[in-house]
């Protein structure tokens, strides 16, 4: 009993580890400084080492193993195609060392029962970060009752300093609402729609797999995520709530021929969230944000047509979208979404590493009913359409994650 106790410290501590990590390097001010070099990729690989040697000496399954294996070596194969003719800095790094190192973990996590426990670990994290940041956001950013202690050197857009407190919360961003202008919670990430991504990302692990305390975290998130002011954010947060709902509804009302008392209401609902996320949408495009983005999606298919199949290369995206982007920007060129950097670096050919395996758990969870697999792909390819994090280890985490379940041979994931 001693030694299974120990055991669990120790794999609650490597995934503490590795979550936060992970979470760090997703577009932090930390990941972003220019000043110092944290190494939170090396960090990130490290952690994820030891992980997978702790859940080793927790148990292996001798079949799952293999199975594993074979998937590796097809994944290794793919992507030293994919380097042939679009090879760049970072690639095996990240793709190959780092989705396998991701995959093992996820692939054991399921065997062992644990891929719950570490998903609740992120909620866990981003939530405790939600409350520290509301605090500050408002005794600092709004109320100015206490003064920047802090600033970090960064490159985000621009080479430029943001100020900060204790190291936790910086001032990143402003914006104006009703013609009011104040600074938007950042956390400690370099923009608001990154510090939303995070948010999003743990309420739906919390909608899907948390139990105990589930209102509270879901509030807690939901109400930092309007402190973002991220319209982005917003939407999804009525997509994860709002699309279960409606395949139920229309599930009571096709096939079982009935509709659920509770479920009038429904209808006047979805009609209230779709006005509201049209109205931000288009909000959203009226701004030079929202106009900038909608080009972003014009320049790259611009480059992408020149590469269809294996693209321009990994990590060339920006000089050739550059060449590619309207003169209003104002030599704005930065980038705000994920898939199309994937289609001009990599083609058709590495768009498939993301589509590819959460197809084949997409059919698994439609042929088991599980609508918690369903929401989580819609909303994941969301994220993708609408903010930029293409190479970093959330994205690559959560692509082995899907590849994981489609070799496991389980249709219970996430329920």
């Amino acid at each position: 009993m001693k030694v299974r106790i120990e055991k669990n410290i120790i794999l609650n501590i490597c995934e503490y580890m590795t979550i936060l990590f992970v979470i760090l390097e997703c577009r932090s001010v930390y990941a972003q400084s220019i000043t110092k070099d944290y190494h939170l990729g090396t960090l990130v690989i490290a952690s994820l080492l030891i992980l997978n040697f702790a859940y080793i000496l927790h148990g292996v399954n001798r079949r799952q193993m293999i199975r594993s294996f074979t998937f590796i070596g097809c994944w290794t194969l793919y992507i030293l195609i994919f380097s042939i003719f679009s090879g760049g800095a970072g690639l095996y790094r990240r793709f190959l060392v780092g989705y396998i190192l991701f995959f093992l973990m996820w692939v054991q996590a399921i065997y062992n029962g644990r891929y719950k426990e570490v998903m609740l670990k992120y909620v866990k994290i981003i939530c405790l970060l939600s409350v520290i940041s509301i605090i500050l956001w408002i005794l600092g950013s709004l109320l100015q009752l206490i003064a920047p202690n802090c600033n970090m050197y960064i490159n985000w857009g621009t080479q430029h300093t943001v100020y900060g407190y204790y190291g936790i919360q910086f001032e990143t961003q402003k914006t104006s609402l009703f013609e009011v202008v104040f600074r938007r919670n950042t956390a400690l990430f370099s923009e608001a729609p990154m510090y939303s991504l995070h948010l999003v990302v743990a309420f739906l692990l919390a909608t899907v797999v948390m139990k105990k305390r589930k209102k509270i975290v879901l509030l807690i998130l939901g109400v930092t995520i309007l402190t973002t002011v991220s319209f982005t954010g917003i939407i999804a947060i009525i997509l994860i709530v709002l699309m279960p709902k409606i395949v139920g509804f229309l599930k009571d009302l096709l096939i079982k021929k009935r509709i659920k008392y509770k479920n009038l209401i429904l209808p006047i609902l979805v009609i209230f969230g779709g006005i509201v996320a049209i109205y931000l949408l288009n909000a959203k495009l009226n701004t030079t944000s929202g106009s900038t983005r909608l080009d972003d999606y014009i320049a790259a298919f611009q480059v992408w047509k020149q590469q269809i199949l294996f693209g321009v290369g990994y990590g060339d995206s920006s000089e050739n979208i550059s060449n590619y982007i309207s003169s209003f920007r104002a030599g704005n060129t930065g980038f705000s979404n994920s898939i199309m950097i994937i289609l001009v670096e990599g083609g058709i050919w590495f768009l498939m590493a993301f589509i590819i395996p959460s197809i084949v758990t997409l059919i698994k969870a439609l042929r088991s009913k599980n609508m918690n697999v369903l929401v989580s792909l819609v909303v994941w390819l969301y994220l993708m359409i609408t903010t930029l994090f293409p190479h970093n280890y959330l994205m690559i985490g959560f692509i082995a994650f899907w590849g994981a379940c489609a070799i496991s041979g389980t249709t219970n994931i996430a329920e």
